[in-house]
């Protein structure tokens, strides 16, 4: 397979290979594109005569995850690696766009000054001091493994290809009858040790270095000239040139450390990389700036004695102040543990709506200059062009604006509009601002955004809006009750809000399409009170990043005709996404700014900015009018990028900056990145306090706080965009996020934490135990929070955990463990449709359950589910007998209860009542012990099995007898079963009873209406109301409150439509 034949081939479902760059010994590197973020990436592919070697996979795997470890400026980081399906080997990098330091020297017309070739080993050697300090050996350090890119006016050194030469020379080993003579490594920098047959160590790398270093003075490696063995031999009998000789200017101190790198005897060179990097530094010549202090305007350290940061402009009162994080304007919603404050009377107490209390920049800058002038100097004109450049003036989008502000504030039926646009559009800022403006005029503002873990946290947006709305210092049971009762709704709203918040209630026992029915009206009922007062404006940022169920029922809301006309909604989505609102939103879609607006644009940025901002052509083309990536690009050009070595995908100049930061800031960002979009600062502290001291870690976050990558707000730190965080998660090499994540869920053990969060971060810290059981219990909350497909996601990971567990151990508890998780994920991939791949996960689930018949019931039964789905009953009939067998033999007699029940199902199904019947009092039978249904035997659940004997007599309009049974099955639910099952009894005995004329109906229908009412069921309340108004054989009569009770209850729900559920029972 040639190179040209992998091109436009996608690799590890995430990488799509554009074009081939380069071919080696070792295979083909590919630039290529990160699908989720259009983000460039370099992808090397192994040759595929490698790949088909013994042993070279796990070589491979062993080699890219050491190299994955790497987590240095000067070394190039691997953010994936792995194999596809037809054994390709791949690992994924940075893309370096810079040159190699062999096309320098090549390229060069003079030799290379000697401070600049210092700098280049310098940085070189710091590289390996991170590799050897991570156990990583290079074993191939020449100069084609070095690049360079310009940046901010220096050079920017990255180390490639750690350990891929072990992997060819290892492979030519197994295929050469010669082996132990096989060697690692390019001739011209190969240590004598190695050359001998020793493996690569530390201090063979060190050898390579002072290769690289001759050659760079020389023009030259050390030995050059004959074959290759004549090369070799070399290296082992002859002393190398004098450098001094051949290049006359050379500095006696990089003789010295040239002679000392090629000793032959290798304790004979530096001890270590960081030896020789700090021989190479005290010896250089350099001029004393002075005491450094840091930046916080861009995080260059600079000296003390300087007015201005040469980098970016900032005055020097802020050099070494304390950095104010600038007010936000509209606060977002609570986290987990955060409290806020939404008092509805006074806008700035709130939270939501902050006025900025910064001085004017101009002002600020006024005072400054009044200082230095008093001293009879003067701040500079960089200075006061840069006062003022950002935040960048919003321009081109008055039409806009003023049609989003009218909305806002206008009293009409339109209640719901979109917000569409591509990414960088500036969507969240134009509605941000809008409604600011709109608060500033008595509207009360209520913003969400998606699950800052990335996780998709089941329901989040809804509970997190309805807790800043209901103002909720925590989701317990009483301050959802006594925040229900302030906004003036009845306490039938509680359960179903209970519900949300995750509590457990009679109401989450009901059926799912009676607990989304009841959740959907109290959450319309709270978003609907909330502007009862006055205008109010509910803000659902970046919707597309929602869970199924809130955008469910996001849409819900956006079909409701009867809210209130002082409510708005607003919310932004991608343009793919807008055919998922109703017809009756409106759209305002954000194009690209009209040129009109990007000449305005580049007048603000050279009047306040310098010569080098982006010019008209630049924006126009490179930024292709994206307001979002104009801000970048001004933003890197302040810290030091250069225009015209900017990329030009967004994510890709995102990626500039953050290698622009300086490394403790780097290290701290990463550290941030893996939390989510948001971190609790004691948090950061846990996981990042292996690289950094309290005063460390403020200094570099002020880093990221001036340079516009996070805010702070009180003890919560935030990624100012959300795309900025997902591209620095994505950046961090593999290992580095591995272990990153092993402090975020140490960091996070005993918090509040979600089992989700939990299960996350120990199944990316490779912990299959922990995160299998964590992952499981996230699906069953999933589940009880009406998300079925991602309860699903969840399951599937819980057995990805649970394979690898078993792989590693196999015994009957994680064989067990891993069947469990299999049939419920079965069941969720069932309930979403997805019939093949259940299937799929049954079958495999049958092959470890073997030789455990205790397990093979369970899954008889989900293959019946699937079976009796399709259509096919008679096969899942077979099922279910076969797992009835097995249950029988094993003693699950709860097991036995469920599979009799589906059996009585799949009989009505196919029109054969009477067999249901039969099937039924049989199983009664047994399961009591011949006592019957009327008798006290037999495990908790028969009384399942006697409702539905009832209800099948009562099909059958044998109603004395289904009234009967019903009394009996009454009796043992009362006993065992829940509430909610009780009440549906009642409710069923009710109807019996009302068709035989008995006036036991009043009793047990008063019983099941007091049961649904304090359970929650509003509508299933007001259809028992509303029957008990109708005449009886009772003499009594039914008051006029419980009419109007069950006309409120009736139209508390009226809106919500009982056949379009959140999501597929």
């Amino acid at each position: 397979m040639t190179a040209s034949d992998l091109t436009g081939r996608i690799v590890g479902g995430k990488f799509r290979l554009r074009r081939c760059v380069g071919v080696g010994a070792s295979g083909a590197v590919y630039e290529a594109d990160q699908i989720a973020l259009g983000r460039t990436v370099a992808v090397k592919v192994l040759r595929d005569e490698l790949t088909q070697e013994p042993g070279v996979a796990e070589r491979f795997h062993e080699e890219a995850l050491l190299a994955s470890r790497l987590n240095h400026p000067n070394t190039v980081s691997v953010i994936d690696y792995g194999s596809t399906p037809d054994g390709l080997l791949y690992m994924v990098m940075e893309f370096l766009r810079g040159r190699t330091l062999t096309r320098i020297v090549q390229d060069a017309s003079e030799p290379l000054p000697i401070d600049a070739i210092v700098e280049y080993v310098t940085k070189v050697l710091e590289g390996l001091e991170e590799a050897h300090e991570a156990g990583v050996v290079h074993a191939d350090l020449k100069a084609d493994n070095v690049m360079v890119d310009s940046r901010r006016g220096s050079q920017q050194v990255k180390v490639v290809d750690f350990g891929i030469a072990r992997l060819v020379s290892a492979s030519d080993a197994s295929s050469d009858s010669t082996a132990n003579q096989t060697i690692c490594g390019t001739p011209e920098y190969m240590a004598p040790e190695v050359i001998s047959g020793k493996d690569p160590t530390f201090a063979s790398d060190l050898y390579a270095v002072g290769c690289l270093l001759f050659e760079l003075v020389t023009g030259k490696t050390p030995f050059v000239g004959g074959g290759v063995m004549e090369v070799l031999s070399r290296h082992l009998r002859d002393r190398h040139p004098s450098a001094a000789e051949l290049r006359p200017d050379t500095p006696e101190y990089v003789v010295e450390a040239i002679d000392r790198a090629l000793s032959k005897d290798p304790s004979q060179r530096f001890g270590s990389a960081t030896d020789f990097k700090d021989f190479l530094r005290r010896s250089a010549p350099v001029q004393d700036g002075g005491e450094l202090v840091l930046c916080t305007g861009c995080g260059v350290r600079i000296a003390r004695t300087f007015r201005f940061c040469p980098e970016c402009g900032q005055s020097r009162p802020k050099l070494a102040g304390k950095f104010i994080a600038p007010p936000t304007e509209i606060e977002e919603l609570p986290s987990k543990r955060r409290k806020t404050s939404t008092d509805t009377d006074d806008l700035e107490a709130a939270g939501r709506i902050k006025r900025s209390t910064e001085p004017d920049l101009l002002d600020e800058y006024d005072d400054v200059a009044a200082e230095f002038a008093a001293e009879g100097t003067s701040p500079g004109v960089p200075d006061a062009q840069r006062v003022g450049l950002l935040p960048l003036p919003m321009v081109g989008r008055s039409v806009e604006s003023e049609r989003l502000f009218q909305f806002l504030t206008a009293t009409s039926d339109e209640n719901f509009m979109q917000v569409t646009g591509e990414t960088g559009s500036g969507k969240a800022r134009l509605i941000i601002r809008e409604a600011q403006r709109a608060a500033t005029v008595g509207a009360l503002v209520f913003l969400a955004g998606p699950d800052p873990s990335g996780l998709k946290s089941s329901l989040y947006p809804i509970r997190s809006m309805l807790t800043t709305v209901l103002d909720l210092a925590d989701g317990g049971r009483d301050s959802v009750a006594a925040a229900i009762e302030e906004l003036g709704l009845n306490e039938r709203d509680v359960p179903a809000l209970l519900d949300l918040f995750g509590h457990e209630t009679e109401l989450g026992l009901l059926e799912p399409h009676v607990r989304r029915r009841e959740l959907l009206a109290s959450a319309l009922r709270v978003m609907s009170h909330a502007s009862q007062r006055r205008q109010a404006v509910l803000v659902f940022l970046d919707v597309d990043g929602y869970d199924r169920p809130s955008q469910e029922l996001l849409r819900q809301l956006a079909k409701n005709t009867e809210l209130e006309s002082t409510l708005r909604v607003v919310a932004s989505n991608s343009k793919a996404y807008a055919k998922s609102w109703p017809p009756r939103v409106s759209e305002l879609f954000l194009d690209v700014l009209p040129e009109s607006a990007i000449e305005q644009l580049e007048v603000h940025l050279l009047a306040h900015g310098s010569e080098a901002m982006p010019r008209l052509e630049t924006l126009n083309e490179l930024c292709g009018r994206k307001p979002e990536h104009i801000y970048q690009l001004t933003r890197y050009v302040l810290e030091g990028g250069v225009v015209e070595a900017a990329p030009s995908g967004l994510s890709d100049l995102i990626a500039e900056r953050i290698e622009l930061l300086p490394y403790e800031a780097q290290l701290l960002v990463q550290a941030a990145a893996v939390f989510g979009s948001e971190v609790w600062i004691q948090d950061l502290e846990v996981a990042a306090a292996e690289h950094f001291e309290a005063a460390e870690l403020a200094e570099a976050l002020a880093v990221l706080i001036a340079r516009g990558i996070l805010e702070q707000h009180g003890d919560l730190v935030r990624f100012d965009q959300p795309l900025e965080r997902d591209v620095v998660y994505d950046s961090t090499p593999a290992d580095v996020r591995r272990a990153l994540h092993d402090l975020a869920f140490t960091a996070l053990q005993g918090t509040e934490s979600p089992e989700l969060i939990l299960g996350h971060h120990a199944e990316m810290a490779g912990h299959p135990h922990i995160a299998g059981a964590l992952l499981e219990r996230a699906g069953d909350s999933a589940i009880y929070q009406l998300d079925e497909p991602g309860a699903a996601d969840l399951y599937q990971r819980s057995l990805n955990a649970s394979r690898s567990v078993l792989m590693s151990e196999p015994s009957e508890s994680n064989e067990a463990r891993y069947v469990a998780t299999s049939i419920k994920l079965a069941d969720s991939l069932r309930v979403n449709g997805e019939t093949r791949l259940a299937r799929g996960v049954v079958a495999e689930a049958r092959r470890y359950a073997q030789q455990a018949p205790a397990l093979t019931a369970a899954i008889d039964r989900a293959e019946a589910s699937l079976l009796a789905m399709e259509g096919w009953l008679e096969p899942a009939e077979e099922c279910l007998r076969r797992g009835l067998a097995v249950a029988i033999q094993t003693g699950q007699t709860e097991l036995m209860t469920e599979l009799y029940r589906d059996l009585a199902t799949l009989m009505v199904r196919a029109s054969r009542s009477d067999d249901a019947i039969k099937e039924l009092e049989e199983a009664i039978d047994m399961l009591t012990w011949g006592e019957g249904p009327r008798g006290r035997g037999g495990p908790p659940t028969v009384w399942m099995l006697v409702y539905r004997l009832a209800k099948l007599h009562a099909a059958g309009e044998r109603l004395k007898k289904a009234a009967e049974i019903a009394e009996a099955g009454h009796l043992r639910a009362m006993e065992h079963a829940p509430r909610a099952a009780v009440a549906r009894i009642r409710t069923f005995l009710a109807n019996v009873y009302k068709e035989l004329g008995d006036p036991k109906e009043a009793q047990y229908r008063n019983m099941a209406i007091a049961d649904l009412r304090e359970i929650g069921d509003r509508r299933g309340t007001a259809e028992l109301l509303k029957e008990s108004t109708r005449p009886t054989m009772d003499l009594g009569r039914t008051g006029p409150e419980l009419i109007r009770e069950a006309e409120r209850l009736a139209a508390e729900v009226a809106e919500v439509d009982e056949k379009r559920p959140l999501a597929k029972d």
